[in-house]
């Protein structure tokens, strides 16, 4: 009812020359842009490979980005990051942001995940920062994060970080632990018991 005493007051209005009421359109709040490069992004030049999938032929125009070692890859990376960096840097804000982000992530604050009970017991991998790589413990509670005994550390492993934990599946009486281990982010795991 109130719709159609709005409409027919408009439409009285309009037809005795009066105007319409005005309608109140936000205003947009204005977004800083950083400044403008000078030219955009580095173009990957198209160079199709044609393979042959189960009968199907299956085009790739950039497969040749796939090598990292070849030295045109290398140089096109290095180019898409140095304009990405050359934006990102000028972004108003960023250090601010950037100092947040640093002083969460290394924030001394125990967290665990992948917590699995057997045996009793829980297994979980947990981070505490400010180390970079999460460790595989046992706990006895829950309740009791303190009770925590580190079963696999890979920097205990590997000194330099490049071990990472993949997975961790125990045994379900919680006797014997199987985990996957990756060398240098290749995330391609070996199992160890």
């Amino acid at each position: 009812m109130r719709l159609a005493i709005f409409f027919t007051s408009i439409a009285l209005l309009t037809s005795c020359g009066g105007a319409a009421p005005p309608v109140e359109e936000p205003v947009p709040t204005p977004v800083a842009e950083p400044a403008a490069t000078p030219s955009g992004p580095p173009v990957a030049e198209v160079r199709p490979v044609t393979n042959t999938y189960h009968g199907v032929d299956v085009v790739d125009p950039y497969q040749w980005l796939e090598d990292p070692s070849d030295p045109e890859v290398r140089a096109w990376s290095d180019a898409q990051n140095a304009w990405a960096r050359q934006y990102l840097d000028a972004l108003p804000g960023r250090e601010t942001i950037g100092a947040r982000v640093r002083a969460i992530l290394t924030s001394a604050v125990r967290s665990h995940r992948d917590v699995t009970p057997a045996g009793g017991r829980f297994f979980a991998l947990e981070h505490r920062p400010p180390r970079e790589q999460p460790f595989i413990v046992v706990l006895s509670s829950l309740d009791d994060p303190d009770s925590a005994r580190v079963l696999v550390d890979p920097t205990a492993i590997d000194e330099s970080g490049a071990v990472a934990i993949d997975w961790l599946v125990p045994s379900p009486d919680g006797t014997t632990l199987a985990v996957s281990l990756s060398r240098g982010g290749s995330e391609r795991g070996d199992v160890h018991v």
